[in-house]
């Protein structure tokens, strides 16, 4: 026991990182460290921004291709009820509006009461909001500032979820009278047994680990 609590507290770690995509390990200090996991978190995102920018173009793609089917759905229906096979009907729509085998399949994939029941204004605002996000995943794709700032945003949210307050206060308590400590205060209040031995020494030990 100390009369005095410790403040500080210090450990010992091993700082062996896996580097170059994990082919190889490698001792760090706490600079290198930071920048080897900005470093992953800089290839993340852009894995992860290169399939969300996929994911949105070939949405946009669909899309694009209904909004052509809506704009002349009379005619649209016409050829899919008047086609003897799916094959024929795809080969006719895809003549007529130079549409592709992705964006036919879409307008084909449908009912036809739901095909004439889409709300065009609604496709309409799909189609600018997914080109808005394509836009954002080029630039984030471009600038690494961006990719950057993206890292930072992100450990803010994390501090922001996770983050502890200090769990101690220091302060200055006046007028406070301050207890003269003496040494036999600090010894710890146990049964204890005394032990003299052959060689005449003397131990004391608690009787807890005597037992």
């Amino acid at each position: 026991m100390s009369s005095y609590p410790r403040l500080l507290t210090t450990f010992t770690i091993a700082n062996l990182v896996l580097v170059n995509g994990g082919k190889q390990s490698k001792i760090l200090n706490l600079k290198e460290i930071i920048n080897e996991y900005i470093e992953h978190r800089l290839v993340i995102i852009q894995k992860r921004t290169e399939y969300l920018q996929k994911k949105a173009k070939d949405r946009l793609h669909r899309v694009e291709g209904l909004l052509i089917a809506l704009n002349d759905i009379d005619n649209v229906v016409n050829i899919i009820k008047s086609s003897k096979d799916t094959k024929e009907a795809k080969n006719k729509l895809k003549v007529t509006y130079k549409l592709s085998d992705i964006q036919v399949q879409s307008i084909l994939s449908m009912p036809l009461s739901r095909l004439t029941n889409l709300e065009q204004q609604k496709l309409v605002d799909e189609q600018k909001s997914l080109h808005t996000s394509i836009e954002d995943y080029n630039k984030i794709l471009k600038e690494k500032q961006v990719r950057l700032d993206i890292i930072k945003n992100d450990l803010i949210e994390l501090n922001k979820k996770y983050g502890d307050d200090r769990k101690t206060e220091i302060k200055m308590v006046e007028h406070y009278e301050i207890k003269e400590i003496e040494n036999i205060d600090l010894i710890k209040k146990e049964t204890t047994i005394v032990i003299f031995t052959k060689n005449q020494y003397i131990k004391r030990i608690s009787l807890e680990e005597y037992q």
